[in-house]
């Protein structure tokens, strides 16, 4: 989903992407916002600082 929706050369819209993979667009947002918190922890780095 992430190579397909962010790699190509061509720009690639979200809806496209979902109706390809068959998934609905809620499934779809849901597993996307997983795999972006997935990704960015996976350094074991924190990019998200809580506002003081």
């Amino acid at each position: 989903m992430i190579i397909k929706r962010y790699t190509q050369q061509e720009p690639v819209f979200d809806y496209q992407v979902y109706n390809e993979i068959g998934m609905s667009e809620r499934s779809y947002t849901r597993l996307k916002g997983k795999t972006f918190l997935d990704l960015a922890y996976a350094p074991n780095e924190v990019v998200y600082k809580a506002p003081v």
